[in-house]
């Protein structure tokens, strides 16, 4: 007769053993955010097997300033500010130019051959274009995040509040977007 450790062992580390062997448990939504944070967990996102269907307008609209930007009526923003934000934008243009060419490179990348001569390199070489994307967004979102404060700084102190809660609000968007283009969204459970 079996011990209580040995139906332990056969009944549930066993399957779990075998899940992860096969790769499946993909990432829930839950478990892309970290607590407390409200950025994205770009190596959850990319690690599922979703399709990612981000393209660079997607990543171009993460910016705060092109936010900013579009938002100008909203934050009541001067000519001197216009110019101060379209200026910044771009200079993160012309910085994260190399990176949007690499989202295009790998977009490409990560079609899946169907005629592929090995179905299992194949898979492989789009995981590691998939990784590669992920990366590149982030490089992107980092170059971002540098420039908020410095967006901010751009608004008088009575547009302070509203440039921040609207920074806030754009921010949750970009996190469900993300999510959802990364192939990062809803799994079945």
């Amino acid at each position: 007769m079996l011990s209580r450790r040995m139906w332990y062992l056969a009944i549930v580390v066993l399957p779990l053993t075998a899940e992860a062997q096969r790769g499946g448990g993909g990432a829930s939504a839950g478990s892309i955010v970290e607590r407390g944070d409200k950025r994205a967990n770009y190596a959850a996102m990319g690690a599922g097997g979703g399709t990612i269907t981000i393209s660079t307008k997607d990543v171009e609209s993460l910016s705060p300033v092109k936010y900013f930007l579009d938002k100008k009526k909203a934050l009541a923003l001067t000519d001197d500010q216009l110019k101060k934000l379209k200026d910044m934008d771009a200079a993160l243009k012309t910085q994260n130019d190399t990176l949007f060419h690499q989202i295009d490179s790998l977009r490409k990348e990560m079609k899946m051959n169907p005629n592929a001569a090995n179905p299992q390199v194949e898979q492989m070489r789009v995981r590691g274009a998939r990784s590669a994307m992920v990366d590149v967004i982030k490089a992107i979102r980092a170059n971002y995040d540098k420039v908020e404060p410095d967006a901010l700084a751009v608004l008088a102190e009575a547009q302070q509040k509203t440039g921040s809660e609207l920074l806030d609000k754009h921010q949750e968007e970009a996190e469900k977007m993300l999510q959802e283009k990364l192939g990062g969204g809803k799994h079945g459970g």
